[in-house]
């Protein structure tokens, strides 16, 4: 049929596909076979080259040596010479060490002062964050304020509808069990909130607290500091500056500890802030559904009077205006705790930028005391090398003849060294080319094996879906 026509037509197909194949793998192992044989002709080639190139290295070593005895004398007269040089050099030296310190002080006092100014920023900063906080929890709490004023005036509509359902009388009244239940509840939640609120006041306090001890204690030692930097004399004032340094870095790490300490305290209180502003969310929707159920059973008491909608609409509004205030007092509370805590970061920064002063001002008696100190050590260095090198010199001059043997000798060996490992490396290159030859060969073979098995699972899959058209066809 002419199903199995199209069944051998494939097969020739593929046959072809794989002859085509199988001639193009023929062609690459000539080429690589050719490549073969140019890597190993230049191997021979660099084996050749680094023989050559140690005999001319011998040859530029020998003529070395000669001149290195020539060079050799004229350096015994150059010793001489050089011995003056030295000392004036040593002398410069010391004074461009002198400089560099200096330059690396001077950068020093710029780092401080500039850190200084980060300081200022960075307290700016913080401020700036505290306030933002706090504007974002008031929206936080607006928006919440509108989404339960939005769910009571749904519920207002839900009783109204469920006012004129006195038919439910009998699932009303399982209702309202469950607000009995419901009521038990809501004043549990009551006093959690009384509770949560008196933690933050306490909470509050404590803050308030820990920041007037902390300006207490600055207070104190800054006014020691002064009365001691008064009383002490010339030459303890060194001392007296050293000290000082200490204890105003150990004043720093502490009000940067109680900053970090201030930091957390302050997002602790504006989480459980909140809390306390979900809390009495939730507790005046409970309320509000309390009151609802109440109606509820007022209205299936009264009936569909118009009375009663009365009395749950001022019922709805008055828990309203009470959650509205409440809402208000907690904000006004956060608002001050924030303002307490921006003062004292204020007093905090303030107090850091004039102990920075004061460690810039010590900094620049320290560089003066350090300067001098370094010239006096310089001159005294000094005097002990010109003595130094009119001994050296003349044990110059026979280190320089050994050395300058011993420096051939080196430079001979390390070149015979040079040529075994270039050999070694020439025949491993020749060993890796031939694996690689070998490597690829192999992935060829295995691409095509690869190659012509998808031909044949393609053939077989064509094949069986023209067996099946043909056994559907109508003439068969």
């Amino acid at each position: 049929t002419i199903g199995a026509l199209v069944v051998a037509v494939v097969i020739i197909g593929a046959l072809v596909v794989a002859v085509v194949i199988i001639g193009a793998l023929v062609v690459a192992v000539v080429i690589i076979g050719a490549l073969v044989v140019a890597v190993v002709i230049i191997g021979a080639l660099v084996v050749a080259v680094v023989i050559i190139g140690a005999l001319v290295v011998a040859v530029v070593i020998i003529g070395a040596l000669v001149v290195a005895v020539v060079i050799i004398g004229a350096l015994v007269v150059a010793v001489v010479i050089i011995g003056a040089l030295v000392v004036a050099v040593v002398i410069i030296g010391a004074l461009v060490v002198a400089v560099v310190i200096i330059g690396a002080l001077v950068v020093a006092v710029v780092i401080i002062g500039a850190l200084a100014v980060a300081v200022v920023i960075i307290g700016a900063l913080v401020v700036a964050v505290v306030i933002i906080g706090a504007l974002v929890v008031a929206v936080v709490i607006i928006g919440a304020l509108v989404v339960a004023v939005v769910i009571i005036g749904a519920l207002v509509v839900a009783v109204v509808i469920i006012g004129a359902l006195v038919v439910a009388v009998v699932i009303i009244g399982a209702l309202v069990v469950a607000v009995v239940i419901i009521g038990a509840l809501v004043v549990a939640v009551v006093i959690i909130g009384a509770l949560v609120v008196a933690v933050v006041i306490i909470g509050a306090l404590v803050v308030a607290v820990v920041i007037i001890g902390a300006l207490v204690v600055a207070v104190v030692i800054i006014g020691a500091l002064v009365v001691a930097v008064v009383i002490i004399g010339a030459l303890v004032v060194a001392v007296v500056i050293i000290g000082s340094l200490v204890v105003a870095v150990v004043i720093i790490g502490s009000l940067v500890v109680a900053v970090v300490i201030i930091g957390s305290l302050v997002v602790a209180v504006v989480i459980i802030g909140a809390l306390v502003v979900a809390v009495v969310i939730i507790g005046a929707l409970v309320v509000a559904v309390v009151i609802i159920g109440a109606s509820v059973v007022a209205v299936v008491i009264i009936g569909a009077s118009v009375v009663a909608v009365v009395i749950i609409g001022a019922s709805v509004v008055a828990v309203v205006i009470i959650g509205a205030l409440v809402v208000a007092v907690v904000i006004i509370g956060a608002l001050v705790v924030a303002v307490v805590i921006i003062v004292a970061l204020v007093v905090a920064v303030v107090i850091i930028g004039a102990l920075v002063v004061a460690v810039v001002i010590i900094g620049a008696l320290v560089v003066a005391v350090v300067i001098i100190g370094a010239l006096v050590v310089a001159v005294v260095i000094i005097g002990a090398l010109v003595v130094a090198v009119v001994i050296i010199g003349s044990l110059v001059v026979a280190v320089v003849i050994i050395g300058s043997l011993v420096v051939a000798v080196v430079i001979i060996g390390s070149l015979v060294v040079a040529v075994v490992i270039i050999g070694a490396l020439v025949v491993a290159v020749v060993i890796i080319g031939s694996l690689v030859v070998a490597v690829v060969i192999i992935g060829a073979l295995v691409v095509a094996v690869v190659i012509i098995g998808a031909l044949v699972v393609a053939v077989v899959i064509i094949g069986a879906s023209v067996v099946a058209v043909g056994l559907g066809h109508p003439t068969n």
